[in-house]
């Protein structure tokens, strides 16, 4: 078991640190992950989230990010299950992982450190700033339940290794079955297995150099020389042993690891062609303002990502300057060979190559030996998937994916300190002077680890909420367009649209083709009452899309929120006097035109045209967005209503159905279902109806229409105080609504034999 007071000083520790983070909201990403994912809601079924990806969109859709987190998903969907949207218990359970990941990687460290040193270690990874973002910020739980799997995994498969028999192997496939989990928790698990290939290559290497070393005792003095050469022993003397001593090279490739090393492998291969198949053997397409290196030139994209090695490596090292988002201008392409740049990627990877060849110095000794593969495997390694070497992703540099590899930076600090304190440096040193050398370096120790817990608690303040953070983000990254449109984002929400506005025209100025800022610019100009200005700003946005050529046949990329400019030109035009519909059909046809799967263009589409009295076309448009999203609550409702209205009863009522099947709260389908339900004759169809009305009268839903409905249902029903009770709330959210006041005061005239109250309800209406 482990020592336990450790454990609980951890815990106490994160906590400490991580306290107000319980106080943030959903800010950033978990906008997307949390709030706007369909897949939390008791709605949607669980299973589907084995078919969608992080974000909640089905994997096989061209729109989808391709990141495939099911199982992180599925404890999102604990928490609405538990307490909806509050990020109190979000927030809670995330700060719980990272505590128990800090308890873990201490008794990981146990395994190969000394105890103090161990400490040393847990202390830096529990309160490490850089952590904050996958703490604080509630999607980073992929990297936290990821990080638990990869430690549980490192822990047990050291008692594997001991074991033997029918044991041996049952517990192997369990780990394959862990490391599963992990990748269904974050992708990057998967270089668990990496991890452990590294550290039995090591053992195994070591295991071998033992062998040389007792072979060497027994032969001349110059092979004993060949056994110490630095940084491994000679080849010729080791081609010479492999010759000769069968017994000797069994121990550099032992058949036991090996064979278990196979199935491992075997089970991430399995893992690997599943996530290949999920995924439609498709990468994600990302714009070049999420990855601008990916569409440099060679060269140029090839440095840029090297360079992303140091960059980092220094966040690590000094986590300073932190920043929610690093994409579009936050990191400057580097510009050639003689980019002085370049140097900082030479000294980085030349510092990795050293520590390498530190793992295979004969000098090292065994166990500094394991614990520098170890610690130079998990720093390395899981970091490879997000480092643009191998495939492009979606961002330049994301602080939460250093979470597990700073596992590997933290045991290198607990390392260095426990050959710092043991005063390995061929200095001879006292008794008294090693005493005061451990006090001056632990006084060292505790005040970066206080200095990184001050940074870390302020760190998490600005994770409140979403100006805080993309404020924070600017002082930082003031070249970063997208946390200029984020902090408008902010202010918009707010209703400060004038200061939003200053925030997207900086956007422009820093990023002159992004076609988003110049979309928010129009849209707050529409906000500040401003359509001349707005219709501009649209006009500058569309100057940013390809021009279509009569007669030839081109391709292009366009993201579905930069084509929001079409449908945002278009209302503008549907809001003129008189309205331009054709001049907005065109405009949403050639969106149509750029992008075939924009469900939203369809949507508008079909509205102008039922405004054009074209409802058999819009049928048509409504039907062709279906086969792109055929869950499409909006869709699906669309289509009933134009179906319904056409007098095809059966068939409007099965789209409405389809609504609130994909979501049973969408209240516009709830209304329009209450509607033709009530109009029937059948009792249990009425009484449904009268169900749904009365439901959306709670949540105050189009508050007017919905109690003047409940009326009119009360009136059929001979239920006249309740009609009129109806009526009267109708009239207090309209006070001119004719028809309510009309039969407000039939209802009392002839029902309620109330006829003081007849008379003035007669007189407004005569007024009106």
């Amino acid at each position: 078991m482990m020592v336990h007071w450790e454990a609980s000083f951890l815990a106490l520790v994160t906590f400490v640190v991580y306290w107000n983070a319980l106080f943030c909201g959903f800010v950033f990403d978990d906008a997307s992950a949390i709030k706007d994912n369909p897949d939390l809601r008791p709605s949607t079924n669980w299973t589907d989230l084995f078919f969608n990806d992080f974000w909640g969109t089905p994997m096989k859709e061209e729109r989808s990010h391709k990141s495939y987190r099911p199982v992180t998903v599925l404890t999102f969907r604990f928490n609405y299950l538990l307490h909806q949207l509050d990020p109190v218990g979000y927030h809670a359970v995330n700060v719980a992982l990272h505590s128990t990941v800090c308890i873990a990687f201490y008794r990981l460290c146990t395994k190969f450190l000394e105890p103090d040193a161990a400490l040393v270690s847990s202390l830096y990874f529990a309160v490490h700033p850089v952590h904050t973002e996958a703490v604080t910020g509630v999607v980073g739980r992929a990297e936290l339940l990821s990080a638990l799997i990869t430690l549980v995994i490192l822990m047990y498969y050291e008692c594997v290794r001991s074991s033997s028999g029918i044991f041996h192997w049952v517990s192997v496939l369990l780990i394959g079955l862990l490391l599963a989990l992990g990748t269904l928790c974050k992708e990057q698990c998967i270089t668990t297995v990496g991890i452990l290939l590294a550290y039995e290559f090591t053992l195994a290497y070591q295991s071998f150099l033992d062998r040389l070393r007792k072979k060497s005792a027994t032969n001349s003095s110059s092979a004993a020389l060949a056994t110490a050469s630095w940084p491994i022993p000679r080849f010729s003397y080791i081609k010479r042993v492999m010759v000769s001593d069968y017994e000797t090279i069994r121990a550099l490739i032992p058949s036991r690891p090996v064979q278990r090393l196979i199935v491992l492998l075997l089970c991430a291969a399995c893992m690997m062609l599943f996530r290949i198949r999920i995924m439609g053997s498709q990468l994600p397409h990302f714009t070049e303002f999420d990855n601008p290196a990916a569409h440099a030139s060679p060269l140029i994209r090839r440095l840029t990502h090297l360079y992303l090695i140091p960059v980092n490596l220094w966040l690590l090292v000094y986590p300073s300057d932190l920043c929610a988002d690093w994409t579009l201008g936050s990191l400057r392409l580097i510009d050639g060979w003689t980019d002085p740049r370049n140097l900082s990627t030479i000294v980085a990877f030349g510092l990795l190559f050293i520590t390498a060849l530190l793992v295979f110095d004969p000098r090292t000794g065994m166990k500094r030996s394991r614990v520098l593969a170890l610690a130079l495997s998990l720093l390395v390694l899981p970091f490879l998937p997000a480092s643009n070497l191998f495939f492009y992703v979606g961002f330049v540099v994301a602080e939460r994916v250093l979470y597990t590899p700073s596992l590997g930076f933290c045991l290198l600090l607990g390392l260095g300190y426990q050959v710092a304190s043991s005063g390995q440096f061929g200095i001879p040193q006292t008794h008294r002077t090693n005493r005061w050398h451990k006090f001056r370096l632990r006084v060292l120790v505790t005040m970066v680890i206080i200095a990184f817990s001050v940074k870390t608690i302020r760190r998490n303040s600005d994770w409140t909420d979403e100006y805080n953070l993309f404020s924070s983000a600017l002082k930082v990254n003031p070249r970063n367009a997208k946390m200029w449109n984020n902090v408008g984002h902010a202010l918009e929400a707010r209703g400060e649209f004038r200061q939003a506005l200053g925030y997207f025209q900086k956007a422009v100025e820093v990023q002159p083709n992004d076609i988003g800022a110049r979309i928010n610019v129009g849209r707050t100009y529409v906000n500040l009452q401003m359509p001349k200005e707005a219709e501009i700003a649209y006009f500058g946005a569309l100057d940013y899309f390809p021009k279509p050529k009569k007669g030839q046949t081109y391709y292009a990329r366009v993201a579905p929120k930069d084509l929001m400019v079409f449908i945002n030109l278009a209302n503008l035009y549907l809001n003129k006097t008189p309205p331009l519909l054709e001049d907005a059909a065109r405009l949403l046809r050639r969106a149509i035109s750029l992008r075939s799967d924009f469900v939203d263009a369809y949507q508008n589409y079909g509205s102008v045209l039922i405004k054009q009295g074209k409802a058999d076309e819009a049928e048509t448009v409504y039907r062709s967005a279906l086969t792109y999203q055929e869950r499409n609550p909006d869709l699906n409702y669309n289509l009933g209503v134009v179906l319904l209205e056409s007098g095809r009863r059966t068939e409007g009522l099965f789209y409405l159905n389809n609504a609130l099947k994909y979501k049973p709260e969408h209240l516009p389908t709830m209304f329009a279902m209450a509607s033709t339900l009530t109009e029937t004759t059948d009792p249990v169809e009425r009484e449904r109806g009268k169900h749904l009305l009365e439901n959306l009268a709670e949540r105050r839903y189009e508050f007017a229409k919905v109690h003047f409905a409940l009326g009119m249902l009360e009136t059929d029903l001979k239920n006249f105080k309740k009609a009129a009770s109806h009526y009267y709330k109708t009239i207090e959210a309209e006070p001119n609504h004719r028809s309510a006041l009309f039969n407000l005061a039939l209802l009392s005239r002839n029902q309620l034999n109330d006829y003081g109250s007849a008379i003035p309800l007669l007189e407004r209406i005569i007024q009106h």
